[in-house]
């Protein structure tokens, strides 16, 4: 490079030095101004709502007795070598299975029994069945889609609790 050339650069350089230079003190140049005294933003401006809360009736009964769920006129006993462990029934809804660990006439007796179930980890609940002048507490595990996890916990339930159940096979 030619000492004219090496010059110029020199002089391009030096302006461009002094036009930033007068800009930066006279003040042409501003950084934004940032509240750096405070690390939290202030809170959004958010009104409050009301929450309307369910009425829950406290009565037990109602609680764990299942209303409904499984009308035992659809549930038909179902030997283990009939029918298939999975598939589809006549409306391509797939078969649901239920396992009845007992079935009494004594409510508290089928509480303590679904107690018993649920210790184990089983998701079981209690369905009232029977004409009106005899009232029957069922207590089912179920209900699953598939029938062998059913047959291992009625395996189960036999060698901890001494309750042989019957597993039964949802009809729609």
């Amino acid at each position: 490079m030619g000492k004219s050339v090496q010059a110029k650069l020199a002089l391009a350089l030096s302006v461009v030095l002094m036009i930033w230079l007068i800009a930066a003190l006279s003040g042409w140049y501003k950084r934004p101004a940032v509240d750096q005294t405070r690390r939290i933003p202030a809170a959004p401006g958010i009104s409050a709502i009301d929450l309307l809360m369910p009425q829950i009736d406290t009565n037990t009964t109602q609680d764990i007795v299942a209303k409904g769920l499984f009308d035992p006129d659809n549930l038909r006993l179902v030997p283990a070598g009939e029918a298939p462990i999975y598939g589809l029934d006549e409306q391509g809804m797939p078969f649901v299975w239920l396992l009845l660990v007992e079935e009494t006439d004594d409510l508290n007796k089928a509480e303590l029994t679904l107690g018993n179930v649920r210790s184990l980890g089983y998701k079981a609940f209690i369905q009232r069945s029977g004409p009106t002048e005899k009232v029957l507490y069922g207590v089912y595990i179920g209900p699953n889609l598939q029938r062998s996890r059913l047959h291992e916990a009625m395996t189960r339930l036999d060698k901890q609790l001494g309750i042989r159940g019957e597993l039964y096979q949802h009809v729609r």
